[in-house]
């Protein structure tokens, strides 16, 4: 008995010391970026909050956002709505329809901003710039640059 506790205790302490690391960190937020301390997108997968409150704090209620990407946590922490259904761009992979039901929904009700997340997701993308959905933010929106983890538009005044 007593050698099976000492090759478990064994067995314990180098994970334990393996993962200090991760575990003595103050925050939630700062462990999982401990956990990944070579991918960037550990960090921004933590600012989600951050960004969040940027948006609600330059939109009102009755305002409209939208992510094209995959974080959809900000319409939780901003507590703003998406215009569309899709809330994340994945579906958009599966074929021309979806981007093209998307867009008559941004159409009928065009955020105030626009979030793309996407920018730096990952090495493969969409294209977005080659695409309808690209074409449409370029003619309706101003790129404000990188806030956090996203590259921001905020659609251009009326001209009336």
């Amino acid at each position: 008995r007593r050698a099976i506790a000492v090759v478990v205790a064994l067995s314990i302490v180098p994970m334990l010391v393996a993962n200090a690391d991760i575990y003595l960190q103050p925050n939630a937020a700062a462990r999982h970026t401990a956990k990944y301390p070579n991918d960037e997108r550990s960090v921004w997968e933590t600012q989600g909050d951050q960004m969040g409150a940027w948006l609600a704090a330059r939109t009102s209620p009755d305002d409209y956002i939208y992510n094209l990407g995959f974080h959809s946590e900000i319409y939780f922490y901003a507590d703003r709505k998406s215009p569309t259904r899709y809330l994340f761009d994945h579906p958009f992979r599966a074929g021309d329809r979806y981007i093209a039901e998307a867009l008559d929904e941004l159409n009928a009700n065009p955020p105030l901003y626009i979030v793309d997340t996407a920018s730096y997701e990952y090495p493969y993308t969409l294209g977005y710039q080659n695409i309808d959905i690209g074409r449409w933010i370029n003619a309706y929106y101003d790129y404000l640059g990188r806030i956090y983890y996203a590259d921001v538009y905020k659609l251009r005044p009326a001209i009336e």
